[in-house]
């Protein structure tokens, strides 16, 4: 049997073929991993800088919202300070009108009575006061007809009362305040 030899050595030549093959093959392998890294840093660069912008823009959103916030904080209160200046307004001018009312009642008693009770109520007032007989109770009931202020009196009560160790008239009037 004759022994057969499967393993051939290289020529010089194909040994060099090899060589620059293998060589190529390096090269072009490096080449395109930095290409590939080159890629994917300039795409982690940009996504980088994507973060920074959405982290800013997200910080930006947030002042703003805050912002709006305040804004509306500040619009419900300004609200509510008009509705209450109105109010105190309103207050105001019913204040003075109270105020009308009693100095109008005090001028009509004179000397001649005394206010014991006064209730206002929308635009009706009951009054109660004191006087000394009942011929001056019905002087100032007439004298209260007179003045435009107020309508449709009516007496309601005139009794004789202790006070201060004296007697005297108890006089309820009931009268409708014209605005």
């Amino acid at each position: 049997m004759k022994i057969i030899n499967f393993i051939s050595t290289l020529t010089p030549r194909h040994y060099k073929e090899l060589n620059r093959w293998y060589q190529c093959t390096i090269s072009a392998l490096t080449i395109a991993i930095l290409a590939m890294l080159t890629c994917t840093v300039h795409k982690l660069m940009s996504l980088h800088n994507l973060k920074k912008a959405s982290h800013a823009t997200v910080q930006t959103d947030q002042l703003y919202t805050q912002l709006s916030q305040e804004e509306q904080t500040l619009k419900t209160q300004e609200q509510l300070l008009n509705k209450q200046l109105a109010t105190i307004a309103d207050w105001s001018k019913q204040t003075t009108h109270y105020a009308h009312v009693l100095q109008i009642l005090e001028q009509s008693m004179g000397d001649v009575g005394l206010i014991e009770a006064v209730t206002h109520s929308n635009d009706k007032v009951l009054l109660t006061f004191l006087c000394a007989t009942a011929k001056q109770a019905m002087d100032i009931v007439k004298t209260l007809k007179k003045e435009s202020l107020f309508a449709n009196i009516t007496l309601i009560s005139l009794q004789p009362k202790q006070y201060a160790q004296q007697s005297v008239m108890q006089v309820q009037l009931k009268a409708i305040v014209e605005q």
